[in-house]
């Protein structure tokens, strides 16, 4: 997919139907036109030690999922209609929500080249 604006890049992890970007001059987060948001647009950069890694609408409701660098557990946040936080849950590599996850938003989270 070609980003939607000349500094948008797609964020090479996500595969799913839903593209995320960050804007590579202001850092913030882009599902199409809309800004993700929680409270204020949220940023690649903003929560140490964590790395966007897709965005995805599962059943209708839109998240956002973060990484943790050192341990690959996964903060899922789910976002409204306009993109804007709403709650997160969290799991940690090897549980049912991980592999869940990874086969909901079809991506290998954990690289260890499986999906689930």
């Amino acid at each position: 997919m070609d980003p939607v604006g000349p500094s948008r890049q797609a964020i090479a992890t996500d595969t799913g139907v839903v593209a995320l970007e960050v804007d590579t001059a202001t850092r913030i987060l882009y599902v199409g036109e809309t800004a993700l948001t929680s409270g204020t647009p949220l940023r690649d950069n903003q929560l140490r030690g964590w790395t966007p890694i897709a965005a995805e609408t599962v059943d209708g409701v839109n998240y956002l999922a973060w990484r943790r660098n050192t341990t690959n557990s996964i903060s899922r946040w789910q976002m409204d209609a306009n993109w804007a936080y709403e709650s997160y849950f969290a799991f940690s590599v090897g549980s049912t929500a991980y592999d869940d996850f990874e086969l909901a938003f079809d991506i290998d989270a954990d690289g260890d080249g499986s999906k689930g």
